[in-house]
């Protein structure tokens, strides 16, 4: 019996994580804002920068973009193998990989 009650407490603790994903979502959003002032900001001198300056700060936009990227993976990937699977309709717009990972057994 007490084995039971905790394998059913470790078992919905699985949900504590959730949270975290949304939280990663919002970091996601931060990026993109941030991504686009540094765009905004970057247009209006790109005749000004030197070479070296303009290398950099596009090296930098990729470099929010694979972060992003990286969030995008580590949101999903967590919550699908972590929580709990992510119910799409077969005719929406379902990413390819999204609920192929199958647990061995």
């Amino acid at each position: 019996m007490l084995e039971t009650l905790i394998e059913r407490a470790l078992y919905a603790s699985r949900w504590l994580p959730a949270p975290l994903q949304l939280g990663l979502a919002l970091a996601l959003l931060a990026l993109d804002l941030k991504f686009f002032q540094e765009v905004l900001h970057l247009l209006p001198h790109v005749f000004e920068l030197a070479e070296g300056e303009l290398v950099l700060t596009v090296l930098a936009l990729i470099d929010i973009t694979l972060v992003g990227a990286l969030l995008i993976m580590a949101m999903f990937s967590g919550y699908e193998n972590f929580v709990s699977r992510i119910d799409v309709k077969e005719g929406a717009d379902k990413l390819e990989w999204l609920g192929k990972y199958e647990p061995a057994r």
